[in-house]
């Protein structure tokens, strides 16, 4: 078979003059033998043989110019025959495998594939990871516009060219040739997809380019949209700690100051009647405001209260004349009045069998608090645990306003100070509650968020280990309010007597771990009683009297009791409230001696036994967070491009297959390499169909209406007018 450039030209209906091969670019020059006229109906192979250049230029010299190919007024072709062997040997020139016609389409998918995974591989890395510091300030989101538009352009290139190759098969039945115009507008951008979706809607696979085309405009958004940057919470390298002690002893730890502290911490009025609330423990340390820690245990001060206002006893007497000196008979002995007392008005004593507490007034506004002695109590004496870890009991004893109707109910919460809340009360009640303070194991759960201190005591214990069972604190002091006479220490003996606490249910540290000495419980006790004992009075008088008010006391715990407790606008009439309000007040003495006492302060650590506890101090960090779905837009868009492309591919298989078979030769496979080339469809245009579409170029509006009336088909090599069109012509 001779290895020679070949022009082929084919002709199917109407022919036209020699065209130069569209594969080779060669034109017509020495033929092999004289032309032949064929039928016009028919089909026959033309082929015109370079020998080389020096041939040609040979065969020029000696029989000159060659005559070219005409077309006559019979339609005829003259040409040269080739012979089968020929034939053969040009077949193999326009015949090219689909991987080569496909090649850089094939490629362009692979480069999309590549880049969404490089996206995929990226975003997983760095998923719930923190921010990426990249070179040249490149964020995640530029990183994401980048290769998305690179996947998005490299899977567009075979869409596009697939959407143009679509016009050869669409044209293999009657169409209008406008088509040509809309398939090649859809190959351009989503405008003419969208066209050629209503022109063509779900009748050909390139419907599948299109769409693709028109949804490609939002990828770059949608995808953007997998990115987020929320923000978390991260250890940080800052310290938090919180405050506990195991251990306290006397004289080692400062007890005395440490109560004392938390006694003018705790009682001292504000102005904002603020002890109506608990106190909550404070003490931890956090340098981020956010802070958590594990639940430790701490030694402390824990209260409990009984309301013992049904073992009080009440008496009265008539109080004496003017210029005569008040006494008390109390239990058959005589009490001296010690406060000034008014003429002719009653004397009341209430006091609790079994202690030395009781409650000697004129006014119907009254109040004493006392600590008890030794071991009296009233209302714990069932309770051998916390009389065995007692660290001091108080009574508060104290008159109660009785309204008479609602009118004298109006007039005491709306008074404004005690005294006249006092000349509205016509009668009263007297009530009483025992606060047990004592030794307990404390178990706190702290956490710190933006800044506030959460921390809850979520339980106690106070169970004394076995051997320290009968142990209880025995406070030899004065039994009577107002004698400035202190309590009497303990002998050395008993100093270094020890109260061992056993460890809470599950905890980790071993029981007796949480201890006091007695010495240091003892100042403790009388710490407390130095501070909360006293009696105080409403004063006031009938209009012949003097126009003094106020309340007399000489203790400013009375004061608070009296003031904001007993008797405001909330309390004085509400026993649930008052009792309330009484129970936050001796829980805040408790909390506050108990966070005294395990601080660490450097000017303030009390206990040398005292430690921090260890938490984790959190910090707020912004970090990545994909949200996977939204990529899958992306994905889709590649699967559906790549399926486009191999389905268009698949089709020309079937094509070539039906072309061959029908025509028995290979003339139609020029068609499968032609895809978006813009001048394939010019030069496909046989005679006829130019004729009838307007036979050159004119005004667009002119051309698109011809184009559209104009329904044609490709057959053989050409672009025919149809049939039906020809007859009905």
């Amino acid at each position: 078979m001779d290895h020679l450039n070949a022009n082929h030209i084919y002709h199917h209906g109407h022919g036209y003059g020699p065209v130069a091969d569209p594969y080779t670019g060669v034109p017509p020059g020495h033929y092999d033998a004289a032309p032949s006229t064929r039928d016009f109906d028919s089909t026959t192979q033309w082929v015109n043989t370079l020998e080389g250049p020096s041939a040609a230029s040979s065969k020029r010299g000696q029989e000159g110019r060659q005559p070219a190919f005409t077309h006559d007024s019979n339609r005829e072709l003259k040409g040269v025959r080739v012979s089968s062997h020929r034939s053969e040997a040009a077949s193999g020139i326009l015949t090219k495998p689909l991987w080569r016609i496909w090649m850089l389409e094939m490629l362009c998918v692979l480069l999309s594939l590549l880049a969404f995974i490089t996206i995929v591989v990226t975003l997983f890395k760095f998923d719930r990871q923190q921010l990426p510091d990249w070179p040249l300030k490149i964020s995640l989101n530029t990183f994401l516009a980048f290769f998305t538009t690179l996947s998005k352009a490299a899977f567009m290139v075979p869409v596009s060219i697939a959407i143009s190759q679509a016009q050869w098969s669409w044209f293999l039945d009657e169409r209008p040739l406008h088509d040509f115009h809309v398939i090649d507008q859809a190959s351009r951008g989503p405008w003419g997809s969208i066209v050629l979706l209503t022109r063509i809607r779900t009748k050909h696979i390139v419907v599948i380019g299109a769409f693709i085309t028109i949804i490609s405009v939002v990828t770059s958004p949608i995808t953007q949209l997998a990115i987020s940057y929320p923000v978390r919470e991260v250890v940080a390298a800052e310290l938090a700690e919180v405050p506990a002690v195991r251990t306290v002893m006397s004289p080692r730890d400062e007890v005395t100051f440490a109560t004392r502290t938390a006694m003018l911490e705790a009682i001292t009025p504000d102005g904002k009647q603020s002890r109506r609330v608990r106190m909550a423990p404070t003490g931890a340390t956090c340098p981020t405001g956010n802070c958590t820690f594990d639940v430790f245990h701490s030694l402390g001060v824990c209260v409990e209260m009984v309301d013992i206002s049904s073992a009080i006893v009440v008496q009265s007497w008539p109080g004496p004349e003017p210029g005569e000196e008040a006494v008390v008979k109390n239990n058959g002995s005589v009490v001296m009045m010690g406060d000034p007392f008014y003429p002719r008005r009653t004397i009341w004593n209430a006091s609790l069998p079994g202690t030395h507490v009781d409650l000697v007034h004129q006014s119907r506004m009254a109040a004493v608090s006392d600590m008890l002695v030794g071991n009296q109590t009233v209302g714990f004496a069932d309770n051998p645990t916390l009389m065995a870890t007692r660290i001091a009991s108080f009574v508060e004893l104290y008159t109660v306003p009785i309204p008479q109707d609602d009118e004298n109910m109006r007039q005491l919460t709306d008074m404004s100070n005690g005294s006249n809340i006092a000349s509205a009360t016509h009668q009263f009640r007297h009530e009483a509650l025992e606060f047990l303070f004592h030794l307990c194991v404390q178990t706190y759960n702290t956490t710190v968020r933006n800044g506030i201190h959460d921390n809850q005591l979520i339980a106690t214990t106070s169970q004394p280990t076995p051997e320290d069972s009968d142990f209880f604190l025995n406070m030899n002091c004065s039994s009577k309010v107002g004698v400035p006479t202190g309590c009497r220490h303990s002998p050395s003996s008993k100093w270094n007597i020890t109260l061992h606490l056993e460890s809470p249910p599950n905890s980790s540290i071993p029981s007796g771990s949480f201890s006091a000495n007695y010495r240091a419980m003892e100042f403790i006790a009388g710490e407390m009683k130095t501070y909360m004992m006293g009696s105080g009075r409403e004063t006031y008088y009938e209009p012949w009297d003097s126009p003094s008010r106020g309340v007399v006391t000489r203790s400013d715990f009375i004061k608070t009791i009296m003031q904001m407790v007993l008797y405001t606008e909330t309390t004085i009439i509400n026993t649930t409230a008052r009792i309330d309000t009484m129970t936050y007040l001796f829980k805040n003495i408790a909390t506050s001696i108990s966070y005294r006492l395990r601080t660490t302060d450097q000017e303030l650590q009390l206990s040398s036994d005292a430690f921090n506890v260890t938490g984790q101090a959190w910090k707020q960090e912004s970090y990545v967070h994909i949200t996977w779905p939204w990529l899958t837009f992306l994905a889709v868009e590649l699967l559906v491009a790549s399926i486009f492309l191999v389905a268009t591919i698949i089709g020309q298989v079937r094509m070539r297959k039906a072309a061959r078979h029908e025509a028995g030769s290979d003339y139609s496979e020029m068609f499968f390499d032609y895809k978006d080339a813009a001048i394939a469809p010019l030069l496909a245009l046989g005679q006829q169909c130019r004729s009838e579409a307007g036979g050159g170029l004119g005004p667009r509006e002119v051309m698109e209406k011809a184009a559209k009336s104009l329904r044609v088909k490709i057959d053989g090599n050409e672009v025919v007018v149809s049939r039906s069109e020809v007859r009905g012509g």
